[in-house]
């Protein structure tokens, strides 16, 4: 039998294969969806890392980097400038010279995929012809090669992602640079828009005080006329008093001199509008001491009376309006404000004796920093609102008053009284770190003030209500009076801590002390 005709036997099959692609390796669905879980879990553990290095760099950058790279800006962009140039200089002089490059560190200078499986073919060839001292060479020229050609990928790769992102930085800086300017540039137009809406407000109120003071004229023909009239009167010794039509003149005037802001030393606007010339003529008439004179106060217009550090003595203002003045750091001695209209009149710093302010409608007035000498009266003064904040009081009478409001937060006061005669109600005080030394409180209504850290050594709050009274943290209560006191069950606690004698509580919510 010719062994050419012989016949093939049939190949015989694996039957765990004879039913799959033999190009193919067998699925494991388990392994390929823990693959696959894993791969995911690990984009995402990355992909949370970035992130949270992202935000962390940015906010160290907010923190401490951003004000030198804004003062630096130029700088940073130009070193950023010059890093993009270097780099692509390196791998401009990498890529002219990558044989040599490449000979001096992989032993070849073939870069190339064809090279790589040139390589790789004579490698199988060897190995065919079982010439196993060239597949050996081979081999080791095969991995040098691709060794060399996966590493100019990366090198080519990596290159130019740095140069990417870095003009990509610099764009970014670029942008970030003209919107920084775009801000600094808004800010300061703003900054000048403010400034002009300022001097155009400036400039309206210094039209409206030229206005004003084109009635100097006036007022002052209205002096000489007024000095005429007293020169005839004393002349023929008749009684002080003006002609009606110069009365009229007088109060025409007074309403015509209204109040403005004006420039103070400082160059900038007063805080609140005042008539100077208004004050002017005030002045002027009281001292005229004439018999006519509470005619003329009366029927005039003397509010916004701009009055600071003016000496005022002996005067009698009862029933007056002058809301809105100013008496700041005035002298006032022995002055009657007896039922006077003094509506956010400001006494700041001012320092009074024997002023009566009895029955006077006086809201929202300020006394702050105010020296308020003994036999003061506020007798059923209207004081709602009122500021005596770090005010010295001197045996000042309140009895009556209706302080509701009104702060007495670092009063000094010695022997002021707010006795039986009217109980004042006082509602909603503030006398926070206040020296109330010997102040009588008999019948006050004192309901919410607060009284912390203020010295009430000898203080008599006999009849007074205390209820929800802020008592903690007082400096002094040495012989302090609580005799049928309105107070509630915790507060008592309050006055325990404080170290004051509690004893002698005969129900809820009196507290009886007695002398």
């Amino acid at each position: 039998m010719d062994p050419e005709k012989e016949t093939e036997k049939p190949e015989e099959k694996d039957p765990a294969h004879s039913k799959k692609d033999p190009g193919k390796l067998p699925l494991d669905p388990d392994g390929n969806e823990r693959h696959r879980k894993r791969t995911q879990f690990e984009r995402r553990t990355a992909l949370a890392m970035g992130l949270f290095i992202g935000v962390l760099g940015a906010t160290l950058f907010v923190l401490f980097g951003l004000q030198y790279f804004m003062e630096n800006v130029a700088s940073v962009a130009a070193a950023l400038l010059i890093a993009i140039l270097v780099i692509i200089a390196v791998a401009l002089i990498g890529y002219w010279y990558r044989d040599q490059i490449f000979k001096r560190l992989f032993k070849t200078p073939r870069t190339s995929i064809g090279d790589a499986v040139e390589t790789l073919n004579e490698v199988v060839q060897a190995a065919v012809k079982k010439d196993f001292d060239g597949s050996y060479k081979a081999g080791i020229k095969s991995l040098q090669v691709v060794t060399a050609w996966y590493a100019w990928i990366n090198m080519r790769r990596l290159f130019v992602n740095i140069v990417v992102s870095m003009i990509v930085a610099f764009g970014g800086i670029l942008g970030s640079v003209y919107l920084y300017k775009q801000n600094t540039l808004i800010e300061t137009q703003s900054d000048l828009l403010q400034t002009q809406n300022a001097l155009i407000e400036k400039e309206n109120f210094l039209l409206e005080s030229d206005r004003r003071a084109a009635l100097l004229s006036e007022l002052s023909n209205v002096f000489n006329e007024i000095d005429e009239e007293l020169d005839v009167v004393e002349a023929k010794n008749l009684p002080r008093t003006l002609s009606k039509r110069l009365i009229g003149r007088i109060v025409a005037l007074s309403k015509s001199l209204k109040p403005y802001r004006y420039l103070d030393t400082n160059g900038d606007l007063i805080s609140r509008p005042v008539s100077p010339e208004r004050a002017q003529l005030f002045l002027t008439l009281i001292e005229l001491d004439l018999d006519n004179l509470n005619e003329l106060l009366t029927n005039g217009n003397f509010q916004y009376c701009d009055l600071p550090s003016t000496p005022i003595s002996q005067k009698d203002f009862n029933g007056l309006g002058l809301n809105y003045s100013s008496f700041r750091y005035a002298e006032l001695s022995g002055l009657k404000f007896s039922k006077a209209h003094l509506f956010k009149t400001d006494f700041s710093h001012a320092k009074m004796t024997e002023v009566d302010f009895s029955f006077a409608e006086m809201d929202s007035t300020s006394f702050e920093s105010a020296n308020i000498q003994p036999t003061a009266k506020f007798w059923g003064a209207f004081a709602r609102g009122s500021r005596f904040s770090r005010a010295q009081l001197v045996g000042v009478d309140f009895r009556g008053a209706e302080l509701s409001g009104s702060d007495f937060s670092g009063v000094d006061a010695v022997g002021i009284k707010m006795l039986v005669g009217g109980a004042p109600k006082i509602l909603n005080n503030q006398f926070q770190g206040a020296g109330l030394r010997g102040v009588q409180f008999i019948k006050a209504n004192l309901e919410n003030a607060d009284f912390s850290g203020a010295d009430l050594r000898k203080a008599n709050f006999t009849d007074a209500n205390l209820t929800d009274v802020n008592i903690s943290e007082v400096t002094r209560l040495d012989s302090v009076i609580f005799l049928r006191t309105l107070i509630r069950q915790d507060q008592l606690r309050d006055l325990k801590a404080a170290g004051l004698d509690t004893s002698g509580v005969n129900r809820q919510f009196i507290f009886v002390r007695e002398e």
